[in-house]
């Protein structure tokens, strides 16, 4: 799947087989969904802005501070087998658990790319 991105949030990209138009949507929001299509790209990606803006307004004027697509912070259940794996392995490269474990996720998502 592609992506957009925009004053820090994430936006799909999608086929819609039954209007023969591009879609997406935010990622990452729980309570709000914002949905974006267009016919072409170039009507997506305007389409994608118009809606995170609109969505940081509309924080803005009820005082509410917009939520992001993804902050960063990630809590993962490894168990303890692997999490004292992880860490060995960590320790044994000289690096933290937090790098060994963003590394290895990053080393996933582009072997999935190249496969998909």
């Amino acid at each position: 799947m592609a992506y957009l991105e925009y004053r820090e949030f994430l936006g799909s990209v999608e086929l819609d087989d039954k209007y023969h138009r591009l879609k997406g949507r935010v990622q990452g929001l729980r309570e709000d969904t914002l949905n974006y299509s267009g016919f072409s790209l170039e009507e997506l990606e305007q389409n994608f802005h118009m809606a995170v803006n609109n969505y940081i307004e509309r924080c803005e004027k009820n005082g509410e501070k917009p939520k992001k697509s993804y902050g960063g912070p990630l809590n993962v259940r490894l168990g303890p087998d692997l999490h004292s794996r992880a860490v060995a392995m960590a320790e044994k490269l000289d690096r933290t658990l937090n790098s060994f474990i963003k590394e290895a996720v990053e080393r996933a998502i582009y072997d999935y790319e190249k496969r998909y």
